[in-house]
């Protein structure tokens, strides 16, 4: 059997499993067992002889792990996601390691070396945590994130024409979460009430529905911007993927994304084409005038009550600003450190993330860990503004398309738990990586997405 087809076996199963568990078929139990020992030693194989093909492996499964964990987790101890990523970060410096001492390292780009500055200061925040093994967890992850980015830039730099697999299965690892958050929505029940409209918020293979919005937007932005660049079947398949994403983003009553895929969008259509501008503002006053639960939604913001838990507010925007200013002041602890990454919902009594990146950097790792994190944000546009001005062609599609999904990240570090999800930040990276890392010259102007031989 050859590593393709062992790593099709592998990604077959998993969402497989990732399906069945997802619409509540199989006990979780089984599922995660299973799935635990299968895909740990085919892990394991992978991340020891075939490397590239382990990244695959891992952009299209990784949504599907989500769906393993129960339901209300944490994400923390044995879960599938916290296992593999475990195994991840040390299978990645490994390599990393014999990269360097092999003499084929490339110099790290100033986004690099930011992300990983900032994942240090959230490692060594966790020292002094109440809860140092659960904070050093997380603060495991968000390094992860950063080390996948130091690895997609050495890759890029020597094979530039391997962004076309890993963007085939970006895409892919949209399958399972379209299908169980399909199943979702023909089965779901009322779960919320938004201005006397009882609506059932999509999650897919997520924990919670604002994660998978944030993901359906990435997704979303990446289908529409590089469209225009490929021909054909990848075309029409971009057009599926957009097409198939939208209603499920659109359900998941995440209002932060939705601003954020406006915003993108117009972005992107201000570059390419004033017929998508034209469809947004079209389709924006279709969608509210004619889904009720969508304009029932956005009316919440006009309430002025909110629940103190945050669970099921109407007015989620309201609760957040009046949170951030219970939050910040925790920041007073240690001022230098914070009081440990990921350490929000254990200190609060609503048990709570802190719903911006910005609050809790500054609260979680200090005002060390706030500067390294603006510095991350700094060092990221000033990468993408520079490949704007080199990059043509495919190259530029990737760089506009890389710049619209940074801005919707943007966007939601004010009201989403970004840095606590690397599912999220991994599918901005691949993009990042490839333009920041890949020769001018790497990609001409094909307008093909068929797979390199890697």
């Amino acid at each position: 059997m050859g590593v393709a087809d062992a790593v099709i076996g592998v990604v077959a199963i998993a969402r497989g499993l990732g399906i069945r568990a997802g619409a509540g078929f199989i006990p979780m139990t089984s599922i995660v067992l299973v799935a635990g020992a299968v895909g740990g030693v085919a892990f394991a194989w992978l991340a020891v002889n075939r490397f590239w093909w382990m990244l695959l492996a891992l952009f299209a499964l990784r949504p599907t792990l989500d769906g393993l964990s129960p339901k209300g987790s944490a994400g923390g101890g044995l879960e599938p996601s916290t296992v593999v990523g475990g195994m991840f970060l040390l299978a990645a410096i490994a390599w990393l390691v014999v990269q360097y001492r092999s003499g084929a390292w490339t110099k790290l780009s100033r986004s690099s070396l930011a992300f990983l500055i900032f994942g240090g200061v959230a490692v060594v925040s966790s020292i002094g945590a109440p809860l140092p093994i659960t904070s050093l967890e997380s603060a495991s992850k968000l390094l992860s994130v950063a080390v996948m980015l130091a690895v997609l830039e050495q890759i890029f730099a020597v094979h530039p024409e391997r962004i076309k697999p890993l963007l085939i299965a970006t895409f892919a690892s949209f399958v399972v979460p379209a299908l169980v958050g399909y199943v979702q929505l023909r089965g779901s029940k009322p779960a919320q009430t938004y201005n006397a409209v009882d609506v059932g918020r999509v999650e897919g293979t997520f924990v919670h529905a604002n994660a998978f919005a944030s993901y359906l937007v990435i997704i979303i932005v990446l289908a529409v911007a590089l469209a225009p660049y490929v021909t054909g079947r990848w075309r029409r398949s971009l057009g599926v993927i957009a097409v198939a994403a939208l209603p499920l983003l659109l359900f998941t009553y995440a209002r932060g994304a939705w601003v954020a895929l406006y915003v993108a969008l117009l972005v992107v259509g201000l570059a390419q084409s004033k017929w998508l501008v034209i469809g947004l503002l079209a389709g924006a006053l279709v969608v509210v005038f004619t889904v009720p639960s969508v304009s029932a939604r956005l009316g919440d913001l006009s309430q002025k009550k909110s629940t103190t838990a945050g669970v099921n507010d109407p007015n989620s925007l309201s609760w957040r600003v009046g949170y951030w200013g219970r939050v910040l002041p925790l920041g007073k602890q240690n001022p230098i450190t914070g009081i440990g990454f990921d350490m929000v919902q254990h200190t609060t009594p609503e048990k709570l993330p802190p719903h911006n990146s910005f609050v809790q950097a500054f609260v979680e790792t200090g005002i060390v860990g706030l500067a390294s994190f603006l510095a991350l944000v700094v060092a990221m546009w000033a990468d993408l503004r520079a490949a704007a001005r080199r990059r043509r062609g495919f190259g530029r599609g990737m760089t506009l398309a890389t710049a619209a999904v940074g801005l919707t990240l943007f966007t939601q570090l004010f009201s989403e738990n970004l840095l606590g999800q690397p599912v999220i930040l991994w599918y901005f990276l691949a993009p990042l990586a490839w333009v920041i890392a890949s020769p001018v010259s790497a990609v001409p102007r094909r307008r093909s997405l068929t797979p390199a031989a890697v």
